[in-house]
């Protein structure tokens, strides 16, 4: 095993395309890899082959210190199971030595279940998680929910960001979210980071007055952030003042939210959210339209 150096880096160049290719990746990422290696950013390992031919890579943030990504390529003929674990497994151990305190969530793409029971034995725990997907036609069969006299929906604008920030702490308290997603949910200021980063288009593009807030007379008590645009919408987030849960708020700050925004653009084919299975807001998306299309994990730190 040995550093890529960017002087050598088109000796790998190969087994970066074909990665990118197999995790369907848009972006050019042998461009981006190249930059975050000049940028000091990521560092790079290769194993190779007994002719010195680069057959898998791992990839660290120095910065971020976290990992990004161990792939070995599994078409190369020489490389049987056996031997992919063992690079895998050398690979894994490079980066924890590399970036000695162990990352809080490792959830890059391609992950095997090899490197996935290496990590739970490593102290590691796999919380499964999905994507789902509602088409228009779908979420137009949901009927608008009467809200409660006293209760009303508005526009959320960044001057309610503070109060917002409040609600999505105290929603997460104890919540599974807030353990696999502590950057965003552990506490207000790491949720106002979330807010201020949603603004500004991190999680797609952010509309002015399609997220929405619910209130009940001057106090604001939940809100659904939505993000995207036309053919690329999602539901970012939706939190809810605990005390307030389980009165049916929670499917009308939904619904209404989807109906107001399929009403007002008819570009919107489709809205997408990811969700922890074990969360039980799961249930509510699945009585609104929404359906699993794909499931996946993510391999969080338990000390």
């Amino acid at each position: 095993m040995r550093i890529l150096t960017l002087s050598d880096f088109e000796s790998a160049a190969h087994l970066v395309t074909k990665y990118q290719e197999g995790i369907s990746f848009p972006a050019p990422f042998q461009d981006m890899i190249r930059e975050a290696m000049e940028a000091g950013k990521v560092k790079v390992c290769l194993t190779e082959s007994s002719e010195s031919i680069p057959n898998g890579f791992g990839v660290i943030g120095q910065v971020s210190g976290k990992i990004h990504a161990i792939w070995i390529d599994n078409t190369n003929e020489d490389l049987d199971q056996d031997s992919i674990n063992m690079l895998e497994n050398k690979i894994l151990d490079w980066c924890f030595e590399e970036i000695k305190t162990p990352p809080e969530r490792i959830d890059f793409p391609k992950m095997t279940e090899h490197i996935k029971s290496e990590l739970l034995r490593r102290g590691y725990v796999e919380y499964k998680r999905a994507g789902m997907s509602a088409s228009r036609d779908e979420l137009m069969k949901n009927h608008r929910v009467v809200l409660p006299e006293g209760f009303s929906l508005i526009p959320y604008q960044t001057t309610m960001r503070d109060k917002v920030a409040d609600i999505a702490a105290e929603a997460n308290r104890n919540h599974v979210d807030a353990i696999i997603y502590p950057e965003f949910f552990s506490s207000k200021e790491k949720a106002l980071e979330f807010l201020e980063k949603l603004e500004g288009n991190t999680f797609g593009e952010f509309v002015d007055g399609v997220s929405q807030v619910l209130v009940k007379g001057e106090q604001t008590i939940g809100y659904c952030m939505i993000t995207g645009k036309g053919h690329d919408v999602g539901i970012s987030d939706i939190g809810l003042l605990p005390v307030y849960q389980g009165k049916g708020l929670g499917k009308a700050l939904l619904v209404n939210t989807i109906l107001d925004l399929l009403h007002s653009d008819d570009s919107v084919q489709k809205i997408n959210l990811a969700v922890t299975l074990s969360n039980p807001a799961r249930f509510l998306y699945e009585k609104c339209g929404f359906q699993v299309t794909d499931e996946f994990f993510a391999i969080i730190h338990s000390a």
